[in-house]
């Protein structure tokens, strides 16, 4: 039983992947603190490539969108996420963002050629 470290990044960092909700909430609040000071890229965090977890991404993935300072990369980098999983969720954050245009989330993601016409149906299905 290893006892997570707030204090360091690299620490809270780890944490996210805690299977235990209060863990990633305590991460997630040092994650922020430590953002806030530091201002690491958002896309690195986000991105398939850096996090291969497709679980862990989206946990990445809230965090930054309820982050004030990369909220708005943070969602914009998500919505042309391969994973439509991703690309559901940065749609639910920019319902819940002041910083992103909805109107353009909505055109920009009925002219993604990653949006299948299934996909797509459901999309508009939830926007109206």
């Amino acid at each position: 039983n290893v006892t997570p470290d707030f204090t360091t990044f690299d620490g809270a960092s780890k944490a996210i992947a805690s299977p235990n909700r209060a863990t990633r909430f305590l991460a997630g609040q040092a994650i922020k603190r430590f953002w806030a000071k530091e201002q690491p890229a958002a896309e690195d965090y986000l991105a398939p490539g850096k996090i291969t977890d497709a679980r862990q991404r989206a946990r990445w993935f809230w965090l930054l969108a309820k982050t004030a300072t990369v909220e708005k990369t943070a969602i914009m980098q998500a919505l042309t996420d391969d994973d439509a999983n991703i690309r559901m969720a940065a749609i639910r954050a920019s319902r819940q963002s002041d910083q992103v245009d909805n109107l353009a989330v909505v055109e920009m993601l009925l002219n993604d050629p990653k949006c299948d016409a299934n996909w797509r149906s459901r999309f508009e299905e939830m926007t109206h």
